[in-house]
C-alpha cells in the first residue's frame, strides 16, 4: 500500500481525504519558530529516506517546505507524485512530477 506524505502538517485542518491514496504520515509538523533551510533539508531526507517509488507527497502547509519535499523525492527517484487540493471539487489530485 502506498504513504501519503503530508507536507506540513496543520492540525486545524482535515487531511482524511487523502487517505484513499495510503497511510499518512507528517513529514514536517506545525512549526511555529525561524525558518533554517538546511536543517529543512536534512529533516526531510530523514524522513523521506522510507518513501517508496508509487508514494504521494501531499502539497501542504509552507510552499518552500513543499519544495524541499519534491526535490528529496526527485533526488530518490527521478520523478515525484503529488497530490494537491483541488477546490472545485472539494477532493485531491494526483500530479506526476518527471524530472
Amino acid at each position: 500500500m502506498s504513504t501519503a506524505w503530508i507536507v506540513q502538517v496543520d492540525r486545524r485542518r482535515d487531511y482524511s481525504a487523502a487517505g484513499e491514496y495510503g497511510e499518512m504520515k507528517e513529514i514536517f509538523s506545525s512549526i511555529n519558530r525561524a525558518f533554517d533551510p538546511k536543517a529543512a533539508i536534512e529533516h526531510a531526507r530523514r524522513v523521506l529516506k522510507g518513501m517508496q517509488q508509487g508514494d504521494y507527497i501531499v502539497m501542504a502547509g509552507d510552499p518552500a517546505l513543499c519544495a524541499i519535499c519534491v526535490t528529496v523525492a526527485a533526488e530518490y527517484f527521478g520523478s515525484c507524485e503529488i497530490l494537491r487540493w483541488d477546490n472545485q471539487k472539494l477532493n485531491y489530485s494526483t500530479m506526476l512530477l518527471q524530472f
